[in-house]
C-alpha cells in the first residue's frame, strides 16, 4: 500500500480537496492530550506534517514511525530534522512493521486516515498486533473518515476510484473499523470533527484499561 506516487503533491492534493480540515484533525491529540507521552508509535503518517507538530510538541517523546512509502518517510525525516534525534523510520507494511518491534510498548500510538486503507478481514488481523504495542492505559489516537450519511459513502466511494489509481490501497470501500474495535473491548472519547461530521478525531482505550483512567485527556 504505498503511496510512492502521490508523496511529492500528496499535501497540495489534501488541501484542494479538504482545505485544513484533515490537519485540523490530526492535531487534535496534541491540543487534548494534557501529559507528555515517552514514546510514541506512528502508524502511516505519511508525510509527517503530524510528526513535525508532535516532536514540537511532546518534547520527552521519542518516535517510532511505520510507513510503507519510502518518498513518504524522506518527506517526514525532511521535517523532523532540527527538532532533535528522537524518530526511529521503519519502512514497512504496518503487519511486519509491528512484528519488528518485538517487546516494545507505546504510551501513545497514532493513526491518521489508515484504517481506511485496508478491508475488514486485514483490519480483523491488525488489530491485535497494534493492542500488542499499546502500554497498560495506553492510548490510540485515530483520524478517520465517517460513512454514516449517504453523501458520505458517496465521497468516499469516489475518493477509493482516485486512489486504486495512484496506489495499492487493499480496501475497495470504507471498513466498519468502530465496529471491529467495539466489538473488541475499546471504547473511544470524541476529539473533534470537522467538514459536516465527515471527518472525525478520537481516543481510543482499552475499556480494561478506562477502569482506572477513564479516557483520561
Amino acid at each position: 500500500m504505498s503511496y510512492d506516487a502521490l508523496a511529492p503533491f500528496y499535501e497540495s492534493l489534501e488541501r484542494l480537496t479538504f482545505g485544513r480540515a484533515l490537519q485540523a484533525a490530526r492535531v487534535a491529540p496534541l491540543q487534548t492530550h494534557g501529559r507528555q507521552p515517552k514514546n510514541v508509535l506512528l502508524l502511516g503518517d505519511g508525510d509527517g506534517r503530524f510528526l513535525e507538530q508532535a516532536l514540537a510538541t511532546w518534547k520527552e517523546a521519542r518516535f517510532v514511525s511505520i510507513d510503507q512509502s519510502g518518498r513518504m518517510l524522506a518527506c517526514a525525516a525532511r521535517r523532523a530534522r532540527g527538532l532533535g534525534n528522537r524518530v526511529r523510520f521503519v519502512q514497512a507494511d504496518l503487519h511486519d512493521g509491528l512484528a519488528s518491534l518485538e517487546a516494545e510498548a507505546f504510551e501513545v500510538i497514532v493513526s491518521h486516515f489508515v484504517l481506511d486503507c485496508f478491508p475488514e478481514a486485514r483490519l480483523v488481523a491488525l488489530l491485535p498486533l497494534i493492542e500488542e504495542r499499546l502500554a497498560p492505559q495506553g492510548m490510540w489516537f485515530i483520524s478517520e473518515f465517517s460513512a454514516s450519511r449517504w453523501w458520505q459513502r458517496a465521497l468516499l466511494w469516489a475518493m477509493y476510484r482516485f486512489f486504486h489509481g495512484f496506489t495499492e490501497t487493499e480496501a475497495a470501500r470504507f471498513p466498519d473499523y468502530r465496529r471491529l474495535l467495539e466489538e473488541t473491548g475499546w471504547r473511544s472519547k470524541r476529539l473533534g470533527l470537522w467538514r459536516r461530521a465527515f471527518v472525525v478525531a478520537e481516543a481510543w482505550q482499552r475499556e480494561s484499561s478506562q477502569g482506572c483512567e477513564k479516557v483520561r485527556l
